[in-house]
């Protein structure tokens, strides 16, 4: 069982040439775990990554920490002709995405 205070994080491999990433997350993306997604997606564009792909269907709950984290993210990724795209969302992630009007900006 994951401690609610960790966040997991995953990177799926990558076809060989292709320049996405697919990162699930799992669960809760605050205050304490935001920085730890932050320094992993930084580390992808760094290392060229045009494309993130998130899957938050684990993420279990999503404070304005993380919400901040996942603009910042979209920003970088767009300031190198890149994009964040949001693909799978826990009912939690979707409902935050929606109210703050940020859904689609995120869509694949």
């Amino acid at each position: 069982m994951i401690d609610p205070q960790e966040l997991l994080i995953t990177l799926a491999e990558a076809e060989a040439g292709h320049t996405g990433r697919h990162l699930t997350v799992v669960g809760e993306l605050d205050l304490s775990t935001s920085n730890a997604l932050i320094d992993q997606v930084s580390a992808l564009v760094d290392g060229g990554a045009t494309l993130v792909v998130l899957d938050l269907s684990g993420a279990s709950f999503i404070d304005s920490s993380g919400l901040r984290a996942l603009i910042g993210l979209g920003q970088l990724l767009s300031s190198g002709g890149g994009r964040l795209v949001i693909d799978g969302m826990s009912p939690a992630a979707q409902k935050l995405l929606e109210i703050t009007g940020l859904l689609e900006q995120f869509r694949p």
